[in-house]
């Protein structure tokens, strides 16, 4: 379990590594962005650990569907589609060893919409290739 300081002083750094901006984190954490802010900058003190450890549970959550769904690049301020990949995340719908083609199919069509706008229609080849020959 974390302390609000390792928090504090890990978050900014987690959240630059993957392209995540604040303002999204926040709305995808319920948090909203100012009590993010203020809680980052150490003026929000009396923050509840539970909460603070939400926060860490789900920037690793955030982590680890990039490694899984590399090399897929994801638009983190599409957070419909985050909170639908947390969804099938939580619920063991994403990994390399899903057998079920239902829940392949889903999470296929729900990282399509995450991708990001630039690089949308070169991914969207490079995706459905690679669901062709089962990389996915």
């Amino acid at each position: 379990m974390a302390t609000p300081q390792e928090v504090r002083e890990t978050l900014p750094g987690r959240l630059a590594a993957l392209g995540v901006q604040a303002t999204d984190f926040a709305h995808l954490a319920g948090w909203s962005p100012s009590g993010l802010s203020n809680f980052l900058a150490g003026r929000r003190t009396n923050q509840h650990i539970d909460d603070v450890n939400g926060l860490n549970l789900l920037i690793a959550e955030l982590e680890r569907i990039a490694l899984l769904l590399r090399p897929i690049p994801l638009d983190f301020g599409n957070t419909n589609a985050i909170r639908a990949l947390l969804d099938l995340y939580r619920k063991g719908a994403i990994s390399f060893y899903s057998n079920d083609e239902d829940v392949n199919n889903a999470r296929c069509m729900i990282v399509l919409c995450a991708l990001t706008a630039a690089e949308k229609e070169a991914q969207r080849a490079a995706a459905v290739a690679a669901l062709v020959e089962g990389q996915i």
